[in-house]
């Protein structure tokens, strides 16, 4: 699930939103794609350095091509990536 844009105008007590802004997804697609790669070809050693198990890889395989078919959609478009400016309230 993601978070609606306006989320984090809901919790301002300690940080405050200066400025909010939308970008297309396709530039998180592109980010996640490379994690994607960089996950694959590091699959092994992963497995090796952590206590991830066979079912846990293929969830976070799983996961991560999710996440880059909803940012594909409508050319990016139907989810935008939200960039916020903070400082503290």
């Amino acid at each position: 699930m993601m978070p609606s844009h306006d989320l984090l105008l809901r919790f301002q007590d300690a940080l405050e939103v200066e400025r909010q802004w939308s970008v297309n997804g396709r530039n998180y697609q592109r980010t996640l794609e490379g994690w994607l790669a960089n996950f694959l070809a590091n699959r092994e050693r992963i497995r090796a350095e952590t206590d991830l198990d066979e079912r846990k890889l293929r969830l976070w395989e799983f996961y991560l091509r999710a996440c880059i078919a909803s940012f594909r959609i409508r050319g990016g478009e139907h989810l935008g990536n939200g960039q916020y400016r903070l400082s503290p309230a």
